[in-house]
């Protein structure tokens, strides 16, 4: 599997969106249900198997909307290829580890609400990714790209 890796601003700019969004998540928690929340750690971009030895594959990379399942808060990424296609992902944001229903419709709306600070990719790394272990995951080989 090939995944795209955030340049290190764009990661600060989002490891501090994570820390904003579970704030205001605890603050909306009104009704006390003792959720447990916690950010997604790497924050990288699966974006399946294609060879990154070729140059210029990507065109660009663009973040859409955030938005939430019952058990994820994610942005939606649109990533548009040389050959004229397109890879529509998703890069995880935060997960919930224990407690009821993950959003009521105003809690959602309210987080929904906090402006993403990342909208498009111009530096980034694509590299391989190597399972270690059921539970564990590294890059074993990448490079670095930057889009015009």
């Amino acid at each position: 599997m090939t995944a795209l890796l955030l340049h290190s601003t764009e990661e600060l700019r989002l490891i501090n969106f994570q820390k904003e969004l579970i704030l205001k998540l605890n603050e909306t928690d009104s009704q006390n249900q003792k959720r447990i929340f916690y950010r997604q750690i790497p924050l990288w971009i699966e974006l399946g198997d294609f060879d990154i030895s070729k140059k210029n594959i990507i065109k660009s990379v663009e973040f859409g909307q955030t938005d939430f399942s019952k058990t994820q808060i994610f942005i939606d990424v649109k990533v548009r290829l040389n050959d004229s296609s397109e890879i529509n992902t998703k890069l995880p944001l935060i997960n919930l580890l224990r407690g009821s229903d993950f959003f009521e419709l105003s809690p959602a709306k309210s987080v929904l609400k906090i402006k993403q600070p990342v909208n498009q990719l111009k530096v980034f790394r694509l590299g391989i990714v190597k399972e270690l272990s059921p539970v564990a995951k590294c890059i074993s080989d990448s490079k670095w790209c930057k889009l015009k």
